[in-house]
This record gives C-alpha cells, structure tokens and sequence, in this order.
C-alpha cells in the first residue's frame, strides 16, 4: 500500500485520541481517501451504541450517508456542532486542501445541549419503528458533556494535516483511467460492506461490468473483492468489540454475520481468537 506509514501515523493518532475518551472518525464523501479503507475502516464511523443500532439498518444507514454529503457545504463555514438527523450531537472539523474541502473529522457521541436533539431522536425512532426502549437506552448512554472547542481544535488539527498530507500524496498519475473507477467501487463497498454486497449489485449500481470491476480491482489492490470485503467486515468487528458494550450477537449483526456462532468462526480463523477472547485482551492492552 502507498504511504503506508503515513497511513499507519493517521490510524495510531486515532487511537491516541480514543485513549482520550473522544469517539473520532473521519467522513470521505469525496471519495479521495477510499484505497486506504482496509486499514482506516475503524475510524470511519461512530462506535457508541446509539449509532450502531441506527447504522444497522441499510436505509437508516442510507440516510447517515446522505446527510453527510449535505454537511460539505456547512463545512465550507470552518468548525461547528450541532445534531444529526437522529439527534447525536457532535463537533465537526472540515479537512481542508489549497481551500477546498476534502473530507471532515467527527467528534461525537454526545446529546443534551440542544433540546431538538432529544426530539430528533424520538422522531427517529417512532418514523422508521425502531423499538423504542432500546433506542431509548442506547440514546441515554451518549455522554452529556462535550468538550469546549479550544480544548479540542489543538487536538484535532494534527489529524486534519495527516489527512491532507495524505491527499496530496495520493494524486493518480494523469493517465491512469482506472483510478476514478475503482474509487467508486471502493466507495460503494465501504459503504454497503455489512451487507456483504455480491460483484452483481455492486457492478449494477457502479454502472461497470462485473469482468471490468474484477480485473481493475485485482490489478490495484491485489485482492479479491469478497478479500476485501471480508477484511472489512473483521476490521470494523475489532472496533466494536474493543470500543463498545455490544454483545457478540450485537457485533456479529453490525457487521452482517445473522449467525453469531459462524462469526466466530470466521472471526477466529482470521484473527487467532474468539471475539470475547479479542475484547478481552484489547481492553486489557488499553
């Protein structure tokens, strides 16, 4: 992978700002950043539980996508906070390049400034039947207290020049045809890998043939894409089971295994170990 190392500095300060208590992530709706997905998928999204359960449904996860397209021009404006359309609350800083924005870090995970988030939340719940008191107690648990913005900006700011290092690091050669392809098809599977999206659906919704979508996929990033998917599904497993109170049931339906038992088979066979056995030894570590 190019500029791995950078990639790995962006990833530990992830974790360095984790062990601060902050839920960070980062938002790429302008696709620049989709290569480096198999090693930043844990950061690209919320891990609280309230998330997780709404980003379990394919068409509430469809909305959070689409709100966050709408969040660009917001952006546009510098650093601000305020709800989402599921009422967490959360700062959001734009990465920027030569002014222009590239993507935007998140610090969320928070509720209670703003009365309308409360409401937001309820709205959620009741407009597409989620069980009520479940959604409830996940929103409950989202922490009350945000951080003043003059205590994160100088916390944040570091990770926002990682990723615009990165972005001007990682322009494609002028002739290569195939780079704007295969971030589509990136992008559709980091958005829809839970769901583990067959060659077929993701050929017909990037609008290239399945034969097309094999050969750039492998010749780019020598793997297969049900490889990368699967790497994925595992990466983001981690996340939750290291940063979240999810049950392993709960973690085995995030990532798209309906069977618990056969996700940990397949989580064991590729990491070494059960999830428990993972959680455990990752809050140990911690």
């Amino acid at each position: 992978m190019k500029n791995k190392e950078l990639v790995k500095n962006i990833a530990d300060y992830f974790e360095y700002l984790r062990s601060l208590s902050l839920e960070v992530s980062f938002c790429d709706v302008r696709l620049h950043f989709a290569p480096y997905f198999p090693a930043l998928v844990s950061y690209n999204s919320h891990v609280n539980g309230y998330c997780a359960l709404i980003k379990s449904r394919p068409d509430l996860h469809k909305i959070c996508i689409e709100k966050q397209h709408l969040l660009i021009g917001r952006c546009n404006r510098g650093v601000f906070y305020g709800p989402c359309w599921a009422g967490v609350e959360e700062y959001v800083f734009p990465v920027k390049s030569d002014g222009e924005v590239i993507a935007f870090i998140s610090v969320s995970g928070y509720r209670g400034k703003y009365s309308v988030s409360r409401k937001k939340a309820a709205a959620a719940a009741e407009n597409f039947t989620l069980d009520k008191r479940n959604a409830a107690a996940r929103y409950e648990s989202l922490k009350e207290n945000p951080p003043a913005l003059n205590a994160l900006k100088p916390l944040i700011a570091p990770l926002c020049n990682m990723f615009e290092l990165l972005f001007l690091k990682t322009n494609p050669e002028p002739d290569d045809k195939n780079y704007r392809p295969l971030k589509e098809v990136l992008k559709y599977i980091n958005d829809n890998y839970a769901w583990n999206p067959s060659l077929k659906e993701i050929a017909e919704n990037c609008h290239y043939s399945e034969s097309y979508i094999r050969h750039i996929f492998k010749e780019k990033t020598s793997k297969s894409i049900g490889q990368y998917i699967a790497s994925l599904r595992i990466a983001k497993a981690k996340n939750l089971l290291k940063n979240t109170a999810l049950s392993i049931s709960e973690v085995a339906a995030e990532v798209g295994y309906g069977e618990p038992n056969y996700f940990t088979n397949v989580f064991r066979k590729e990491t070494g170990v059960s999830p428990k056995q993972y959680r455990k030894n990752a809050r140990k570590d911690g």
